[in-house]
């Protein structure tokens, strides 16, 4: 029978809040024994698929948006699922960082100086 396949089996990607959205990854889709017409899906808003459905081995490239995300943990799963395979699962993690901020301490100086001195 068919077999799909998916790999890597869990993507990670780590933004900083307020900056540009990390680089797109890619999931390799593979089928042996047959070509299969597949379908990928997830369920969070902030991960989105390129091709969403496709037929026979190629890429599939996962794509995150950190727009009105709060700082934290963010998890999701890609499941790629064929007609007459068993579906595959991918573990997606979001990390969100804090952007950093710079300091300055005291806020003011005073100086006391003698003329000529």
């Amino acid at each position: 029978p068919p077999t799909l396949g998916a790999s890597p089996a869990a993507l990670s990607f780590t933004a900083t809040q307020g900056a540009t959205n990390p680089a797109p990854q890619t999931v390799t889709i593979s089928n042996s024994g047959g070509t299969l017409n597949w379908s990928a899906s997830e369920t969070a808003a902030w991960l989105s698929l390129s091709p969403a459905t496709g037929a026979g081995a190629g890429p599939l490239a996962a794509s995150v948006n950190t727009a009105g995300l709060a700082t934290g943990t963010y998890t999701s799963t890609i499941t790629v699922a064929a007609s007459g395979a068993t579906s595959q699962a991918v573990g997606v993690t979001l990390t969100v960082v804090a952007a950093p901020t710079l300091g300055a301490s005291p806020a003011a100086l005073s100086f006391t100086a003698t003329q000529g001195a």
